[in-house]
């Protein structure tokens, strides 16, 4: 498994605007649930999110796991710690779910559906998504983990 420091540091070379700070600053946060998995070593950030227009609505998750006990009082690391993520938007689903699924930094729960071509390909459609298949995070993951990281609920 990856850590989110190392998803942090592929995204740009999938999804360059995920870490565009006028972008980021669209973004605000609704909501932040967290979950401790008592004896598992798990804790879980559900988070929903609303762009600058009001009107659409995301959802992200970031589970991270190999914690010390107890969960409740442990602060996952960035850099360190193996994480699985999620986020309800179409960039991330079609640039990051096929590689994060892959590196099994995919959280796995309602399938997505199966993704099928319906443009030709270049020169006359558009290019393929994150060929290379690098896992990497959509901006709303970004967001949520600066915010996480600011609110001090994870260390950078």
């Amino acid at each position: 498994m990856l850590t989110l420091l190392s998803l942090l540091r592929l995204t740009p070379q999938v999804l360059p605007t995920s870490l565009d700070p006028t972008k980021l600053r669209e973004l605000n946060l609704r909501s932040v649930n967290i979950v401790n998995f008592e004896g598992t070593k798990l804790k879980q950030f559900n988070c929903v999110g609303v762009s600058s227009n009001q009107h659409t609505f995301y959802t992200t998750r970031i589970w991270f796991s190999g914690l010390t006990l107890p969960i409740s009082r442990a602060k996952p690391s960035i850099a360190n710690s193996k994480v699985l993520v999620r986020c309800s938007c179409p960039a991330y689903f079609f640039y990051c779910v096929a590689a994060n699924a892959k590196m099994k930094v995919q959280i796995q729960g309602n399938q997505f559906r199966r993704y099928v071509r319906k443009t030709p390909p270049p020169p006359t459609g558009y290019p393929q998504r994150n060929p290379s298949l690098l896992p990497c995070l959509c901006k709303h993951l970004v967001f949520t983990t600066q915010y996480l990281t600011r609110a001090g609920l994870i260390k950078s």
